[in-house]
């Protein structure tokens, strides 16, 4: 492969991310709640699958999938629930793995960075046998109808979710672009069959965006290669899914964050990681990327709210909350007062974060902060106490590093 080849696929690499993202919770990350009415449901069955589903997107895993494999025993081939059972399972690992977050991919997120991750063994075996049994029944149906156009959305969507293995969990990124075009034809055939059936606009708009982002060089490239598209135009499909879809219209709702993200549109995406945090309200996630979309907007008060609102529902046991990053929602809000001009409180926030238990950076962050602190007071004994803990602790990270340098200008004494 010549240096230009190698380039050319860095790049589709990276931009293939955001077709994969359409079925990623980012949002990232945080998939929203799906519609409780999409999945038809006799009466019997319909408190059930509800429930499925309040518990999938608030990040109930587990009982999620119990629910959906109770609800699957007596309806083995209902596409909706197959692929539901198949998104629990790779979202649960993926929530693991902290690859539920909107900036883990951005430009310099950690799935662009590192080796694949490593996930639990029995989750390979269990996500692909989820994956196609969603498959095999899609694909069976299309054989007896191949216009039958429910068939034709959930195959679809069961490669999209494919492609997000392949893409966030194996990293084989070509696998990916594969299992995305699979998705793309399977929906542009419906779209050709049934141009009211909104719901396909949202693959289709990812392309669209998608190559309508690439750089001249590059959509040259993929124009030759049979793909056209246009970034307005896909970001106003995807929005036409949001206020109108049936069973992609949450996912449109989650994706259109992550695209505002990256468009900068920060009061857009404001307003509708809102409207699924208060869809959602056990899902950590949504708040968490709230107060991020402060911070990059240079808005500490606002910020400084809802990490405050977090620590409170921490503190309080309230359901999930438990589950949050204690230690980074502590020190992003000791960050925050720091900007606001209020050291003391700062201070605590840092200490709290510091005080946790186990090996999250975020500690040894805090940690690190608050000697910063602790040294501009001239207080060298504490100081010098965090310094030790992190330069110990992590001595091969920015935070160990930045330690030992202080212990060291500390030790050497005022220059002059």
């Amino acid at each position: 492969m010549t240096g230009f080849e190698k380039f050319s696929a860095c790049n589709w690499q990276r931009r293939s991310l955001i077709l994969v993202l359409g079925f990623v919770a980012m949002g990232g990350r945080c998939l929203p709640a799906t519609q409780q009415g999409a999945i038809p449901a006799e009466a019997s069955g319909g408190a059930l699958l509800a429930r499925a589903l309040d518990h999938m997107h608030n990040l109930e895993y587990d009982a999620a999938q119990r629910d959906f494999e109770v609800w699957l025993k007596t309806r083995p081939n209902d596409l909706p629930a197959l692929n539901y059972l198949a998104t629990t399972i790779l979202h649960r690992e993926l929530f693991k793995l902290g690859l539920l977050q909107i900036d883990a991919y951005g430009e310099s997120g950690s799935i662009f960075h590192g080796a694949p991750a490593k996930p639990d063994p029995q989750f390979d075996k269990e996500f692909l046998q989820a994956i196609n049994n969603a498959i095999r029944a899609a694909d069976i149906r299309l054989k007896q109808n191949p216009k039958d156009e429910d068939a034709l959305y959930w195959a679809g969507a069961a490669h999209s979710t494919m492609a997000t293995y392949d893409f966030t969990i194996k990293h084989a990124y070509f696998a990916a672009l594969r299992e995305g075009n699979a998705a793309r034809s399977l929906h542009v055939r419906l779209y050709h069959l049934d141009s009211s059936y909104t719901d396909c606009l949202l693959v289709l708009g990812l392309h669209d965006y998608i190559v309508g982002s690439l750089p001249f060089y590059i959509k040259v490239l993929a124009a030759l290669a049979g793909h056209h598209g246009n970034r307005a135009k896909g970001l106003q499909e995807i929005e036409k899914v949001s206020k109108q879809g049936h069973w992609a219209k949450e996912d449109a709702t989650l994706i259109l964050a992550v695209l505002y993200n990256r468009e900068k549109r920060y009061p857009e995406m404001l307003a509708t990681l809102r409207e699924l945090a208060q869809e959602n309200p056990r899902n950590f996630l949504l708040p968490l990327e709230i107060a991020r979309s402060y911070e990059r907007q240079g808005d500490w008060q606002d910020a400084a709210k809802t990490y405050e609102t977090m620590i409170g529902k921490y503190q309080n046991n309230e359901p999930n909350f438990n589950l949050m990053p204690g230690a980074e929602v502590l020190y992003e809000d000791g960050l925050m007062r720091a900007r606001l001009g209020e050291p003391a409180q700062s201070l605590a926030r840092y200490e709290e974060a510091g005080s946790l238990p186990g090996t999250d950076i975020y500690i040894y962050r805090a940690d690190l902060a608050a000697a910063n602190i602790y040294a501009s007071r001239s207080d060298i004994k504490k100081a010098k106490e965090k310094y030790q803990i992190v330069s110990e602790a992590v001595p091969d990270s920015e935070e160990g590093r930045a330690a030992l340098r202080a212990l060291k200008a500390i030790q050497d004494g005022p220059k002059g």
